[in-house]
């Protein structure tokens, strides 16, 4: 098993297969989706590689939110079905530490993650899941552990990307500015979920290691 941080050339054959394979996301099935290019100049994507055949992938963006430079991390975040036992050493063996060694070389200590509206459940298992880190710190740098035990913060409302809502988590020492998008409120019912199984704060609900 190998992670690799991708790269479009050398890794274009693997790509294709990984398109064509009957449990590769929607979003993640073609060019126009997966959207290569994005992760040799704008950002990183990682690879778990099994049998020459892609089977984990997990990208992050560099993006400026007002004056902030930060990452956005978890992008085009699968794990093939057949490999969903091994999501946790994916996950926090390789993938994420990778990205915060990415974090580390380009300066940004701002971290930033969005998940559709319609994917609450996972929006919340993958905010809880967050604790599980602290099993897993030997495979995180220093310069990763000081962020993870920053207050992550859920925002209190629902932002627009890309002409879609989502749910949001920003860890910064510097509070969301909320001019960077347009803004819509939850409902009483995600409120209460959100209320269940996390801290309320000023900035909506925290989450910490």
């Amino acid at each position: 098993m190998l992670c690799e941080k991708f790269s479009h050339s050398k890794h274009r054959s693997l790509l294709q297969k990984y398109y064509a394979h009957p449990d590769t996301p929607i979003n993640n099935s073609s060019d126009s989706k997966f959207k290569p290019w994005l992760w040799d100049n704008k950002g990183a994507c990682w690879l778990m590689i099994d049998c020459d055949e892609i089977v984990a992938t997990f990208g992050c963006l560099r993006v400026e939110i007002g004056n902030q430079l930060a990452c956005k991390k978890g992008m085009r975040l699968h794990v093939r079905s057949d490999y969903h036992d091994k999501f946790f050493d994916f996950y926090y063996k390789n993938l994420d530490p990778c990205c915060y060694d990415w974090m580390q070389q380009n300066k940004i200590s701002n971290v930033f993650m969005t998940v559709n509206f319609h994917n609450l459940k996972t929006f919340i298992n993958l905010c809880r899941f967050h604790t599980r880190i602290k099993y897993y710190l030997d495979f995180y740098s220093e310069y990763a552990i000081k962020i993870l035990q920053k207050p992550h913060s859920i925002l209190p409302y629902f932002i627009e990307e890309r002409s879609v809502w989502q749910y949001a988590v920003w860890c910064s020492d510097v509070d969301w500015q909320t001019s960077w998008r347009n803004t819509k409120n939850f409902d009483l019912d995600t409120i209460s979920k959100f209320d269940k199984f996390f801290t309320k704060s000023k900035n909506g609900w925290n989450f910490t290691l």
